[in-house]
């Protein structure tokens, strides 16, 4: 059991034992609950972060990007990501897997880099 509370923390249960864990090193933080336990971003702009599952050992790695969104369908988890970065815009929609206890990022769709006219 994990509950999302606050910010940057969140209820686990531990042997019967319910504590509470902070992830401090993270700023504007994103928080969704997936059928993997609770999964964050980081938006970092244009500086590109990762999305983390959070277990009672802290923050794991999943995949690396700039994740504005993660949801489930027909119980699978998906991620969508976009960066901007002056006039180049791109995003994509990723499905979030795990195998023998390792993520995988597959993306299903990603957009070619586009301009953004600054005079429109």
């Amino acid at each position: 059991m994990q509950v999302s509370i606050g910010n940057n923390s969140y209820l686990f249960q531990d042997n019967g034992e319910i504590k509470i864990k902070t992830f401090n090193n993270f700023i504007d933080v994103n928080k969704f609950e997936t059928k993997y336990g609770l999964m964050i971003t980081e938006d970092n702009g244009e500086w590109v972060s990762y999305l983390y599952n959070v277990t009672e050992n802290g923050a794991e790695e999943v995949a690396y990007g700039n994740f504005q969104h993660v949801f489930e369908y027909n119980n699978k988890v998906y991620a969508i990501s976009s960066l901007s970065h002056l006039t180049s815009h791109h995003s994509g929609l990723h499905e979030i897997r795990k195998f023998d206890d390792k993520f995988v990022k597959i993306t299903i769709f990603r957009t070619e880099k586009s301009r953004i006219s600054a005079n429109n």
